[in-house]
């Protein structure tokens, strides 16, 4: 069975094994250099992602610019026919398995497509998170069986754009309802990462490095803006705050553990940067903006700052130690 090594392994075998420069070399081009067939593979995938992405594109601002000139029924039969079209290349033509996902996540968008376009001629009064959980619901299927990482992230996408809808259509700011849905969100979405991440040390699963750390980063833009907004609130729900609270800080920590073990730093950097905007806008809480304040926040800011990147450079030091 071949197997495969990062930089890292091989630069871990070359410090304790007698391995000479051309050898290092030569593993280094097998397993971790690009050659002339990778990069052909690259730029053949990557222009077929912008052409299927820019047929998509042109489709869309094809019935943004034509809308009032063409009948309900071209409408509809244009959009659906090219569904149709897309999604049986992508299921039944023997072509690469990447490019027939390339063509399901086009199919998926296309869905999108059909619906605005049959709210638009029959006017349903669908409110905007009805049409994005319908969209969300039709495609289900095929994210799941795709195994392919931007079909996911759309249907991420479409998730939470549905719950976000949701919660300014049909709850008023102030509802306690609203608050912890802002809870149900934040988990939804670490619970997600933390799912992407444990998949990632499956050898069986192949997910990016890009997905989860996109997924990570949203993660905690959602716990800093629900915990900044319970800031500057006149009344506080205590088991609403402690509802997004609680979870934030059970994930924060197994990140913390998950970083340190794996010698990664880049869910330390985010959730020293979320702490620090917590605990800046703490500062400024009842303050009344006064430039004394502005003043030492900055100096927080500079000072928190300088400590992470100070911390996050000790402890590449000490894993590069470790490592040697």
């Amino acid at each position: 069975m071949e197997t495969n090594f990062n930089r890292d392994d091989i630069h871990l075998v070359a410090r304790h094994s007698d391995w000479s420069e051309s050898e290092v070399s030569k593993a280094l081009e097998k397993d971790v250099y690009a050659g002339a067939g990778r990069w052909v593979t690259f730029f053949r995938l990557l222009f077929v992602g912008l052409g299927v992405g820019l047929s998509v594109a042109g489709v869309v601002f094809f019935f943004a610019y034509n809308w009032e000139a063409l009948d309900k029924f071209v409408k509809m039969s244009l959009v659906g026919g090219l569904l149709v079209a897309v999604t049986g290349v992508a299921l039944f033509a023997k072509i690469n398995p990447l490019i027939k996902k390339i063509l399901l996540t086009a199919a998926a968008v296309l869905v999108g497509v059909l619906f605005a376009v049959f709210g638009q001629i029959y006017q349903t009064g669908a409110n905007a998170y009805d049409f994005f959980l319908a969209w969300t619901v039709f495609v289900v299927l095929w994210v799941l069986v795709s195994d392919f990482a931007p079909l996911w992230f759309l249907f991420v996408v479409l998730v939470n754009t549905t719950i976000a809808l949701y919660m300014t259509q049909n709850l008023p700011y102030n509802s306690p309802w609203n608050d912890y849905l802002k809870a149900v969100i934040f988990v939804v979405n670490a619970l997600g990462a933390t799912l992407s991440v444990v998949l990632r040390e499956v050898k069986k699963y192949r997910v990016p490095g890009w997905f989860s750390n996109t997924f990570s980063i949203y993660s905690v833009f959602l716990a800093t803006a629900g915990l900044v907004d319970y800031v500057f609130k006149k009344s506080v729900d205590p088991v609403a705050l402690l509802s997004l609270a609680l979870p934030v800080a059970f994930f924060y920590v197994l990140a913390i553990v998950y970083s340190l073990k794996k010698k990664l730093r880049i869910y330390i950097a985010l959730i020293a940067l979320s702490l620090i905007v917590i605990i800046s806008y703490l500062l400024v809480k009842d303050s009344g903006f006064s430039a004394e304040v502005f003043l030492l926040v900055s100096v927080f800011i500079v000072a928190a700052v300088g400590g992470v990147i100070a911390l996050l450079m000790k402890l590449q030091k000490k894993w590069a130690d470790d490592g040697e």
